[in-house]
This record gives C-alpha cells, sequence and structure tokens, in this order.
C-alpha cells in the first residue's frame, strides 16, 4: 500500500510544483507589462477641443506635450483643468502663464478652476462643460501613467457624448522599466491602487442625478457670467463621486 501510495503523492508534488511555477511565472509576466498596461493613448486625429487635467509636474511635462500637440495641429483650443493649489490661486493659473511664455496663443487657453480631488469628479466638471459647449469631441491629455485610468473614467462618465480620446504625456514614469527607481516604484504601486479602486467604483450602474449649476467657457477666457443652471445627467457615475461634485459650489472660466 505504501508503495502504491507514494508515485500518487510524487505525482501531486509534482502538480504542486508546476502550478506554482506558472503561477510565479505569470506574475513576472504581469509585473514586467504592468506598467505599459496603465498607458493608453489614442492614434493621433485632430479635434478642436482638448483639456489638460490637473496634477502638473515641477517639470511642466503635460504643460510641454500639450505645446508640442498645438503646434503639431491636433487641437485648436484648450481647457486647462485647475483645483486649487494654494489658498487663492489654482494649478491652471501656472500652466497658463507657462505655456503662454512658450508661445501659446493666449486667446485660445481657457481657464477652469475647481475644487476636484480626484479624476471621478474632475471628468464631471470637464464632460459637463464640454456639452454647455456643444463639444462633440474631447482630447484629454495626461500624464502616461495616469492615462488608461482617465481614459475608463472619462469614457464611462460620457457615454460618447462626448467623444473621448486621450493623448498620454512623457514623464519620467517608464512603463518598460519602473523598477528602475523608488520614485517610479512608489508611483506604480499608487497608480494600480487607484486602478483597482476605480473598476470597484465603476463596477455596477447608479441612479440618473441632476448637478447644481455651472458657467460656461466663453470664448474670452477672461469673461465671467451669471451661473447658468444646466441639466446634467450623471448615470453610471458613482454616487460619492456626484456628492463631491455637488458641494464645489460655481467654477469660474477666467
Amino acid at each position: 500500500m505504501g508503495a502504491r501510495s507514494r508515485p500518487l503523492w510524487s505525482r501531486a508534488a509534482a502538480w504542486i510544483y508546476f502550478l506554482v511555477l506558472l503561477l510565479l511565472l505569470l506574475i513576472a509576466i504581469f509585473l514586467w507589462k504592468s506598467g505599459e498596461i496603465l498607458v493608453r493613448s489614442d492614434p493621433p486625429q485632430h479635434t478642436r477641443w482638448a483639456a489638460m487635467l490637473a496634477g502638473e509636474g515641477k517639470d511642466m511635462d503635460r504643460s510641454e506635450a500639450a505645446l508640442a500637440l498645438f503646434r503639431d495641429g491636433r487641437f485648436d483650443s484648450l481647457i486647462l483643468s485647475g483645483p486649487r493649489t494654494f489658498k487663492t490661486h489654482h494649478e491652471s493659473e501656472f500652466s497658463s502663464e507657462f505655456l503662454i511664455s512658450k508661445g501659446f496663443p493666449q486667446d485660445r487657453l481657457f481657464q477652469l478652476p475647481h475644487e476636484a480631488v480626484s479624476t471621478s469628479t474632475e471628468a464631471i466638471i470637464l464632460i459637463q462643460q464640454a456639452r454647455l459647449l456643444g463639444i462633440d469631441t474631447l482630447l484629454i491629455l495626461t500624464s502616461n501613467y495616469h492615462s488608461a485610468r482617465a481614459r475608463r473614467i472619462f469614457r464611462r462618465f460620457a457615454h460618447g457624448n462626448p467623444v473621448i480620446r486621450i493623448a498620454a504625456s512623457e514623464s519620467y514614469f517608464d512603463p518598460k522599466a519602473w523598477w528602475n527607481y523608488r520614485e517610479t516604484r512608489v508611483l506604480w504601486t499608487m497608480e494600480w491602487l487607484k486602478t483597482l479602486n476605480t473598476a470597484w467604483e465603476l463596477r455596477k450602474e447608479h441612479p440618473k442625478m441632476e448637478t447644481g449649476g455651472t458657467i460656461l467657457l466663453e470664448p474670452n477666457p477672461r469673461a465671467i457670467r451669471a451661473p447658468v443652471s444646466v441639466p446634467f445627467s450623471t448615470d453610471s457615475i458613482p454616487a460619492a463621486a456626484v456628492q463631491d461634485s455637488l458641494k464645489m459650489g460655481p467654477y469660474f472660466a477666467r
């Protein structure tokens, strides 16, 4: 009996070793390709409007990419998404100053200061503005490591109105060698945690809701008008994200 059981155990142990090795191989392949999975960029195509998301780095990578895309004729006008970074200043102010100093036409820049603290709430604001402006296609410009998650959120929220396209700017994050530096390892970890959280938030449909009024961007970026109450369907937008957006109050185009 013992002699017969040993071959069975040997075969079982061999299968266990094989499965463990296979699992380790799959994990290694995932880790090797995981940086590239975070990056998505749509093929070049001209659009009238683009929007640069908040989160500009100290080297102004997104602004540099926006300038290059504008010079290449990828878009005509740019909305600068600007969360408040200091007590009375918004990120869009610094991006606008930098772009203008590099020769970007001032009349093609539109600042959109806001209080969003996540990509989801930022998507609500920008999609709402796009619909107010009658924009049928919106090019979203963001950093490479953030591009796949932003693409997923914006396309889910927009439901094709407007059509969302993504342009991923280069950054210090190398998707093919993210493990080489501590900063990129930390960034990789944070972005994957946010990706998993986004998948959880978008896992099911949510009832339709209406948001409050907002300010319509004008051809003159300095024009400020009275708030316009505009119904905005937020079906499939996580309830928490909608509630955050409702607390922001009006947004001013400057």
